[in-house]
């Protein structure tokens, strides 16, 4: 008898995460707050040329993302929609582009979040 539906997927798979979950969440969680504590102890020592060198990556960053998200939404913008969200008015060809645009800007502002931590002095 076979235990997955129409498309062959098994049913029983949110119950396998869930074992997962329960035998490994917490290490998991003591893993996750040992390495945020890495990051932030990072930032709160990072001091001098690091922290400008740093600040310098997260803003290139923001706008490598962000000229990759006004390149996505070119077509849009000739279109003469320029309020428009997400991933539907671009055309498929450039919605990779879009979302990595995304993850970059995005990747700045958190390092710039974290630079704010710093004691820059």
């Amino acid at each position: 008898m076979n235990s997955g539906n129409a498309n062959g997927s098994d049913s029983s798979a949110p119950y396998q995460w869930r074992a997962i979950a329960e035998h490994w969440g917490p290490t998991m969680l003591l893993m996750l707050i040992a390495a945020g504590l890495q990051v932030l102890l990072f930032f709160r020592n990072l001091t001098g040329p690091g922290w400008t060198a740093l600040l310098w990556m997260a803003f290139g960053a923001q706008l490598v993302g962000a000229a990759l998200i006004a390149a996505a939404k070119m077509p849009a913008y000739r279109a003469g929609r320029h309020f428009t969200f997400g991933q539907c008015s671009i055309p498929s060809p450039l919605r990779g582009a879009y979302r990595w645009g995304w993850r970059c800007f995005t990747t700045g502002a958190l390092v710039c979040m974290g630079l704010l931590l710093s004691t820059h002095g």
